[in-house]
Parts: structure tokens; C-alpha cells; sequence
């Protein structure tokens, strides 16, 4: 449900002392350039919680980690409702520890969530791949990585990303059994962007993004712009006994009108198209050509996650 989540407090006060006793902790002085004043940086890693930083001046601490591996070690697991209680419970005993506050939940801040699924489509993650690799989605560049492994749509503020989850395991060389429970697994991961968050929730807590709802919200709208069952043209299937019984500048016209609408997506085909588009569409489910592939649609199983 959600993998990397990067939050910030304010108004916390945490004294020069307690870092000093920790250890491992890079400390940087510098002058705030907007207010003037001296300001100290404090930034270490914890295994559990690989980046916070505090800054003594403003009195912001920031951490970012992830949720699933805070929780379970690794972040093949797909986390739900549950395991976000179980991780607040854990995070204010760990920053209990660690620099001895009490630290209201309600108080965070959202700075970046990724927002994951596990797809289990096994012998076919890298068909998926494939296909996907071939998708335009509207405001997003397309970005193909090794061929069948990585498939990136992203823009300057917001990314969506599928990957094959095994090799993903292999490279980072994750624990034989881990490499094993990720066999069969296409990888979902969304990056919402700042504006993409602050339309759902203006405020950003976190206690509010890190829900099932918001879950729902943001791979709802993504879905919706990925289809498998999408009506194509195989050039190779087309024999001379079917072309001879069709009308040839209609099946030129809608070879044409797929090609462009496989590629650019059906948003950016209709404002080509205009009112034509939908006529286009019609002709290729009257000439009933051979789909492109045989792909079941990715489905969400929300229930499992409530």
C-alpha cells in the first residue's frame, strides 16, 4: 500500500546534548541566509529509520523511510490499515528512544509517499514490461530501463513507475527467500507530486495520507489510464482471403488510427481526433481485428488491504 514516506515536524525541541550522546552524527553550523541566526544541522542514519535530519533553528526534524521495511525488514511484504497503526505505535517508541520527545501523530507532515502494489501476474512480468513500455500517458515522458525490467512515466514533479520486483531483489542481493517470495511480482510504485497530495489533502498530515482512502484516490486515477485489452492490429495475422473481403482503405484508416492512439495514449488521440475519434473506435470493433496481446487488466484488490 505504501513503501517511502518522507515527513517533517516542527516546532519540536530537541537539546544539543541528546545528539551528542548518540553518536554517528554529522553536524553542520551555518548562518540561515533569510533570518541571519546561527543554525546547527544534525543528520544521522539508524538502521531502521535511514535518514533524519534536525535543524536547530527552525526546530524541524525530517526522517524518511520505509514503511514496510521499519516494519518487517524488507519491502516485498504489501503492508495494510493495520500495519499504519502498528508503524505509528513503533515510530513514536523509536524517536522515544532516540531523543527522548513524545511526538503527536497528528503533527506530521507529508513531504513524499510512494504508493505501491504488487501485481502477481507470474511467468508474464516481463510481457507486462513490454507492453507497458509502449504506453503514452498524458503529461508524462515514457522511460524504458534494460528492456523487460523497468518501465518509468514521469514529469517534473510526479513519477509512476512498474518494475519486475525479482530482479529488483537480485541486484540489491536481498536474502534467498526474499528473492523467492518476489517471484511472479510486476511492481507498482507512484510518486504523487506535492499538488498531486495538497488536491486530496490541503494540509498534507500524514495521519490523512497514510490511509486506505488515500491509497484508493491515487492508483484509482492511475488505472484508469492503463488498459490490457486494448483492440490493436497484427500485421502478420491479416491474410490475403480476410484483406479480400474488407474494404481496404477502411482497414488502412484504422491501422493508421491505432497506431497512433497505442502510442499517444487515448487522451492526446482524442484532442487529435476530435468528434472522429469515437467513430474510429467504432470501426475497430466492427472489423473486429486480432488484439495486440492477450494481457489480463492489473486489478487492485482493496478489500485485502482494509
Amino acid at each position: 500500500m505504501f513503501d517511502t514516506v518522507k515527513m517533517k515536524l516542527v516546532n519540536i525541541h530537541i537539546e544539543k546534548e541528546v545528539f551528542e550522546n548518540i553518536g554517528n552524527v554529522k553536524t553542520t553550523t551555518y548562518y540561515d541566509r533569510e533570518t541571519g541566526v546561527l543554525n546547527d544541522r544534525y543528520m544521522l542514519e539508524q538502521d531502521e529509520i535511514p535518514y533524519i535530519v534536525y535543524y536547530s533553528n527552525t526546530k524541524s526534524l525530517i526522517i524518511q523511510l520505509s514503511i514496510p521495511k521499519f516494519l518487517y525488514g524488507q519491502n516485498v511484504h504489501v503492508i495494510n490499515k493495520s500495519d499504519i497503526n502498528t508503524f505509528w505505535e513503533r515510530l513514536e517508541q523509536k524517536l522515544k528512544e532516540l531523543f527522548g520527545i513524545i511526538v503527536e501523530r497528528s503533527k506530521w507532515i507529508v513531504q513524499r509517499i510512494d504508493v505501491c502494489w504488487n501485481f502477481k501476474v507470474g511467468n508474464k512480468v516481463s510481457d507486462y514490461i513490454k507492453y507497458l513500455g509502449t504506453k503514452k500517458l498524458p503529461y508524462k515522458s515514457t522511460y524504458c530501463i534494460n528492456q523487460s525490467e523497468t518501465v518509468i512515466y514521469k514529469n517534473k514533479s510526479s513519477r509512476i513507475m512498474f518494475y519486475d520486483k525479482q530482479k529488483e531483489c537480485k541486484v540489491n542481493k536481498q536474502p534467498e527467500d526474499i528473492i523467492s517470495r518476489a517471484e511472479g511480482i510486476l511492481r507498482m510504485e507512484i510518486s504523487p507530486s506535492y499538488k498531486n497530495i495538497q488536491e486530496i489533502y490541503a494540509d498534507r498530515k500524514a495521519i490523512e495520507v497514510l490511509t486506505v482512502y488515500f491509497f484508493k484516490i491515487i492508483t484509482q486515477k492511475v488505472m484508469e489510464q492503463i488498459s490490457f485489452n486494448e483492440s490493436g492490429v497484427n500485421i502478420m495475422n491479416l491474410s490475403y482471403e480476410w484483406l479480400s473481403n474488407q474494404k481496404i482503405n477502411r482497414v488502412e484508416t484504422v491501422i493508421g488510427f491505432n497506431t497512433i492512439n497505442n502510442y499517444l495514449g487515448d487522451t492526446i488521440t482524442k484532442e487529435i481526433y476530435g468528434s472522429t475519434y469515437y467513430a474510429r473506435k467504432k470501426w475497430v470493433e466492427e472489423i473486429e481485428f486480432l488484439k495486440l496481446n492477450q494481457l489480463s487488466d492489473l486489478v487492485i484488490d482493496y478489500k485485502s488491504i482494509e
